[in-house]
């Protein structure tokens, strides 16, 4: 299945619907996974699984900030500072 990397800067709307959709009470560090991008570099990413690919959203203050604002107080981002502040 092919696999798609996201972060702040590409991602659109129905990207946000579908983390919202795929993590309806939100999501917290135990969510996030860590993966060897092609550069090389282990990045942290929020998987989301659909019909056609695997996305994986780059999880960093920025897409944090973007996440809550699209969503509201309906959604919870759990402590997750560590996560992108963690570094390899």
């Amino acid at each position: 299945m092919k696999r798609v990397i996201k972060d702040f800067r590409s991602v659109e709307k129905h990207h946000l619907d579908l983390i919202a959709q795929c993590y309806p009470e939100g999501f917290d560090s135990e969510d996030i996974i860590s993966i060897l991008n092609p550069k090389g570099k282990f990045i942290r990413c929020l998987e989301v699984k659909t019909d056609e690919c695997t996305f994986m959203f780059k999880i960093d203050e920025d897409m944090v900030e973007k996440l809550d604002e699209y969503t509201g107080d309906q959604f919870e981002i759990g402590d997750i500072e560590d996560v992108y502040n963690e570094e390899y």
